[in-house]
C-alpha cells in the first residue's frame, strides 16, 4: 500500500461506525469526524456543538440521498489544529441528540484497487440434488 505523501488541505477527522474504511495518517489535520451520530442530527446541530471548542470553517453531516437523514458520521474543519484537537477532546464519548458520538482526526479514504474482476459464480458438481 501506498504511503500518503504531505498533507494537503483536505486533512479530516472522522467519527463513526464507517472507521474501518479510513487509515491513520502520521500527522493530523484540522478537520475532525464525528460518528455514531442521531439520525436527527443535521450540519447545522453538528456546527453548533463544536463551535465551543473553536472556529469552525464548516461542519457537513453525511445524509442518505432518499430519506434525507444521517448516516451516522459527519465531518468539521476547524481553523487550526489546536481547535480540532480541542474539540476532539471536548465532544469524544459525549452525547448529541441523545446518542453517543466518536471523535477522531479524519483520514482520507483508501483508494479503489482498480478495475474489479467480474465475479464468477462457483462451478456446479454433477452429483444429483438431494431434491428439497
Amino acid at each position: 500500500m501506498e504511503e500518503p505523501s504531505d498533507r494537503d488541505s483536505d486533512d479530516r477527522c472522522i467519527c463513526g461506525r464507517q472507521q474501518q474504511r479510513w487509515r491513520r495518517l502520521p500527522s493530523p489535520g484540522p478537520e475532525v469526524t464525528r460518528g455514531g451520530l442521531s439520525k436527527r442530527t443535521t450540519s447545522e446541530g453538528l456546527r453548533e456543538a463544536f463551535s465551543k471548542f473553536g472556529q469552525i470553517v464548516y461542519a457537513r453531516v453525511v445524509t442518505d440521498r432518499i430519506s434525507g437523514f444521517s448516516k451516522g458520521f459527519g465531518f468539521v474543519r476547524y481553523a487550526t489544529l489546536e481547535e480540532a484537537a480541542e474539540g476532539i477532546k471536548g465532544m469524544d464519548g459525549k452525547f448529541l441528540d441523545g446518542w453517543v458520538i466518536f471523535a477522531e482526526y479524519a483520514r482520507p479514504r483508501l483508494p479503489l484497487s482498480g478495475p474489479t474482476q467480474p465475479q464468477t459464480p462457483p462451478p456446479q458438481t454433477s452429483e444429483p440434488s438431494s431434491g428439497f
